[in-house]
């Protein structure tokens, strides 16, 4: 199957895609299941990819969580993936900082709410942003 060499798919993914080409649902439905067991699709797997690939570009938790629930990822893999990740948001967050902002801090009201906003957009939280702001560094539990 070509669409699953190139990267993984969720199954909601891969479903839509074959739907997308004239493809018979109970037919899909038990290809999907057969390629489940077989381990050829694994929606926690692909949860676990897709978290890494996006906060690798910058993105926070809140934002790819909302991604996976769109691509049909279930709560439980979602959460599953969040669990099993070993990134520092922190680390991320101040990555995205040197990248779009350089190393400038907020001069003024006006400047800390254009980056607050940016920040959110992209998917972390005040908490998040607030850590960032006051200097703090990753401990080893995140």
């Amino acid at each position: 199957m070509l669409i699953l060499t190139a990267r993984d798919h969720s199954c909601t993914e891969l479903k839509r895609k074959l739907i997308q080409k004239g493809f018979d649902a109970p037919k899909i439905d038990s290809v999907i299941a057969e390629l489940s067991e077989q381990d050829y699709l694994n929606d926690l797997r692909y949860a676990e990819a897709y978290l890494r690939s996006r906060a690798e570009r910058g993105y926070g938790p809140q934002r790819i969580e909302c991604e996976l629930r769109q691509k049909g990822v279930r709560e439980g893999d979602v959460q599953a993936a969040k669990d099993n990740s070993d990134i520092c948001w922190l680390e991320v967050l101040q990555k995205l900082h040197r990248k779009k902002f350089g190393n400038e801090n907020a001069v003024d009201k006006a400047a800390e709410a254009k980056q607050m906003r940016y920040y959110l957009q992209r998917g972390f939280n005040y908490e998040q942003i607030r850590e960032l702001w006051s200097g703090s560094r990753c401990s080893s539990e995140q």
